[in-house]
């Protein structure tokens, strides 16, 4: 079993409103999916009491309550609507779990907070290795040579705060 430690969140206030959850993007015609924006993105998440999770693979891993930033890249065909589908999955609006992150988001005591996110940029592994805090061994990052793509954010910091060292635009989820 793992471990993983995380903050309290404090007062967060952020700077666009969320993205629609609709999907639209990834029906689009073959010619269009070039202008589909794609980039790096984290997802902000608190988990509101101590949890034992079973991750997929990794196993049962104990969180501690408090804030987390999963960091994750949009380069493919639907670009950023997966975070959409991340959206819905914190919401139970769709329940197949396929990566690390969709088993810590459908979890109840997971709330999706905020999403960052940068255009255009492949930073993913960069970012996660920035990220101020506690990585949780081997979470998100098996295609990749990094030890975590999910970071316990330290005690004394928000979720904004760490998001926007990182990306160019913060949206509520």
């Amino acid at each position: 079993m793992t471990t993983a430690h995380s903050s309290v969140l404090g007062d967060q206030t952020t700077i666009a409103c969320a993205a629609s959850t609709e999907n639209s993007q990834s029906k689009a015609p073959a010619s269009e999916l070039s202008l589909v924006p794609k980039g790096t993105y984290g997802l902000g998440v608190e988990l509101t009491t101590d949890s034992l999770i079973a991750i997929g693979a990794l196993g049962e891993i104990q969180f501690d309550a408090g804030g987390y930033v999963y960091v994750g890249s949009a380069f493919g065909p639907g670009g950023f609507a997966r975070v959409d589908r991340h959206r819905e999955l914190s919401t139970g609006a769709r329940d197949a779990r396929h990566w690390h992150i969709d088993y810590l988001l459908a979890n109840p005591t997971t709330e999706l907070r905020m999403v960052g996110k940068t255009a255009g940029a492949d930073r993913e592994c960069s970012i996660a290795q920035a990220l101020p805090g506690t990585p949780v061994a081997e979470f998100g990052a098996s295609d990749c040579d990094c030890s975590s793509h999910l970071i316990a954010v330290p005690r004394d910091r928000t979720l904004q705060s760490v998001l926007s060292e990182q990306y160019e635009t913060i949206e509520s989820a």
